[in-house]
Order: structure tokens, then sequence, then C-alpha cells
């Protein structure tokens, strides 16, 4: 269905472990809703045609996955389930944000 199928799957995959984490109320809320808009824009990003809609949409992605890893170092989440998805999410992110920032010209390459 995708190109970067293990990729999406990766991401559905953190998104889960952060909706089973339990922490307080209010930041549980604030960390699913960076988990699931970072699904939302890496699942935008792989429907774009234009490659600057693309690479802004990984852009806003990997925004909302370091959003999340701050809010995890900030509750003293340190699992290895949690850490390891986050490490190879991020990692692939990473490496889709510069190859869109490539294939665009490169503007966005100074964001990531």
């Amino acid at each position: 269905m995708y190109k970067h199928y293990l990729t999406y799957q990766l991401a559905l995959s953190f998104d889960r472990a952060c909706c089973a984490l339990r922490i307080a109320p209010n930041r549980h809320a604030e960390l699913m809703r960076c988990s699931r808009q970072m699904v939302v824009y890496f699942n935008q990003s792989l429907q774009e045609a234009d490659p600057t809609q693309k690479s802004k949409s990984l852009f806003v992605a990997i925004t909302y996955l370091r959003d999340c890893r701050q809010m995890l170092d900030e509750d003293g989440v340190d699992t290895f389930e949690i850490r390891g998805r986050w490490e190879v999410l991020h990692t692939r992110l990473e490496q889709l944000v510069s190859e869109a920032a490539k294939a665009e010209g490169g503007q966005l390459r100074m964001l990531g």
C-alpha cells in the first residue's frame, strides 16, 4: 500500500506504545495528541504528489515526534520499548526529510 510501509507501521507502533503509558492524565493527553499528529502528518506526506508539500508534512511529523521525546524525557519515561521505537522512527524520518528536501530543491534542509 505505502512505499514506506514499514516506517508507517513503526509510527503506528510508537503511537500505540505511547497510548499504553501510565503517566499523569493531562500529560498523557498531550503525548497522545503529539503522537497522533505525527502519524497524521506522516500519512499525509505519503499521499502528497507535490515535493514541497511532502517535505513540509514530513518536517511537521518529525517535529511532533521530537515533541513526544521531550515529553517522555520530562516525565522520566525511559523504557526500551518506547526509546527503541523512537530512535528508529526518528532516524528514518530524518532520512525521509533529507530525501524529500533534495527532491524539492533543498528549501527545507535547514529546518531539520
